[in-house]
């Protein structure tokens, strides 16, 4: 076998494994964009929660000058602190 027709082997070969490579690279990274997308999507959806009890807490009061009771900043505390632990709670998979 000459040389020549060996080193094009040789080529063929390390062009193949470096495909392979590229290919497994590539399901990694998908991977990784798709965690990356679910944890801005998390991260969101908290924001949005947290803007929300924020805004009622940052009302004007009542009309009648009561403003809020103590009872609706409880409800609120307990409503953000359980949307914090659906989103960021361990999940199985």
């Amino acid at each position: 076998m000459s040389n020549n027709v060996l080193r094009k082997r040789l080529l063929i070969a390390e062009s193949e494994l470096n495909r392979a490579h590229l290919t497994a690279e590539v399901v990694i990274l998908i991977a990784e964009v798709r965690a990356f997308s679910n944890r801005t999507s998390t991260l969101s959806a908290v924001a949005v929660s947290g803007a929300a009890v924020v805004g009622d807490l940052l009302k004007a009061p009542a009309k009648d000058g009561s403003g809020m009771s103590w009872l609706r900043s409880a409800i609120d505390g307990v409503e953000l602190v359980s949307s914090l632990w659906a989103t960021f709670r361990p999940r199985k998979h």
